[in-house]
């Protein structure tokens, strides 16, 4: 059940992201950005799969320039950061501090730094 439901979420997320080069409405982003930082995987989950967001793109989030997987680094849990990274999700983007998902992860002290290390290495 569990698989279905994921495949049918990368599906519908990637068929938003390639095929709707739209820009997401402010109520999409303001909604991912209250999942998050709630750490509501389901509501997170949900958000991503009928949005148009791309996470790679530079928002204004939390009063700086920055990434929706930044964003994720700084508030959430392991969860919604892996499924970040397996929609795509890239490691190497800096926000307005010149800092990585991973930088930020770190200095949040959010997620286990070894979990961080698997993940973004």
């Amino acid at each position: 059940m569990t698989e279905f439901f994921y495949e049918a979420f990368v599906n519908k997320y990637w068929q938003n992201t390639c095929l709707n080069n739209k820009l997401a409405s402010f109520d999409e982003l303001k909604s991912l950005e209250m999942a998050i930082k709630s750490n509501d995987f389901l509501k997170t989950l949900e958000v991503m799969a009928v949005s148009r967001i791309n996470v790679n793109q530079i928002y204004y989030l939390g009063g700086k320039k920055t990434t929706f997987f930044h964003w994720a680094a700084l508030w959430a849990d392991e969860c919604i950061l892996e499924l970040m990274c397996q929609n795509g999700a890239k490691l190497d983007i800096l926000d307005e501090d010149s800092k990585r998902p991973y930088d930020v992860a770190v200095l949040a002290k959010r997620v286990r730094k070894t979990y961080i290390d698997s993940v973004f290495f």
